[in-house]
């Protein structure tokens, strides 16, 4: 039909199986779809497609499907399918607890999201520069307090995502699924300075310059160089 045929122009989902026709939209599906090929043991729900290596993970998905809401507000009995969507609604019952406060205005927030949005609309020194978080220990500054987290853990070491195959950990759980690609036996783009492994040849070309030390993104009020675009617009949140 028609309709059928129109559908063939439609683009695919970004992440593809390079062993059979199975695509997605999510990096952790694929990796999941992929240690099926590989042969590990899988938990997989009784009504899709999904599965998972954690027991835990495919019985929230099956909520989805069952429509069980396990966990009740004591306050209004009103369940969820997770601890997470309780924990956000307990939230609404308590009008007066804002604990995060902005230190520009003392304006309150009940969430850490929030004082962080909120914090953006500050201008630092009277100039049009945003409220930045500055690292302690170096010179890295950043508008996003969850990035300033994230930074902190390279002077800490501390590293809270651990492999489930080979116990090796990350700082971060994007660092986790890369490596995670390393445990299957599949055709993906790989370092051969390092071992790196990425399903993308895009992001092979980007980790390709720390070897190299390419960096093409150039800043045009102190000529210091970056690696990546990214990068680039976060140093200039700093001038």
């Amino acid at each position: 039909s028609f309709i059928h045929h129109m559908k063939g122009h439609k683009e695919r989902p970004p992440y593809q199986c390079p062993q059979c026709d199975y695509s997605c939209s999510s990096l952790s599906y694929l990796l999941n779809h992929m240690y099926w090929h590989a042969g590990y043991k899988l938990y997989q729900c009784r009504f899709c497609t999904f599965f998972s290596l954690y027991f835990a993970s495919m019985v929230r998905h099956s909520h989805v499907h069952t429509g069980d809401k396990p966990y009740c507000c004591e306050l209004c009995q009103v369940a969820f399918t997770s601890t997470s969507g309780l924990e956000r609604h307990r939230r609404t019952h308590a009008e007066t607890e804002t604990p995060f406060v902005c230190k520009e205005c003392n304006e309150t927030f009940k969430t850490s999201n929030h004082l962080q949005k909120h914090s953006l609309l500050h201008v630092k020194n009277g100039e049009d520069q945003p409220l930045l978080y500055q690292c302690s220990e170096c010179s890295y500054a950043t508008a996003i307090l969850s990035n300033l987290e994230l930074h902190i853990r390279t002077h800490t070491g501390e590293k809270p995502y651990g492999c489930p195959v080979c116990q090796k950990k990350f700082r971060t759980s994007s660092h986790l699924k890369r490596h995670r690609l390393t445990h299957l036996n599949v055709g993906h783009f790989k370092c051969e300075e390092c071992g790196y492994c990425t399903t993308h040849s895009g992001n092979l070309k980007l980790h390709l310059r720390i070897h190299t030390g390419e960096k093409p993104f150039q800043c045009g009020q102190c000529s210091l160089a970056f690696r990546t675009s990214s990068h680039l617009k976060r140093h200039w949140l700093t001038h």
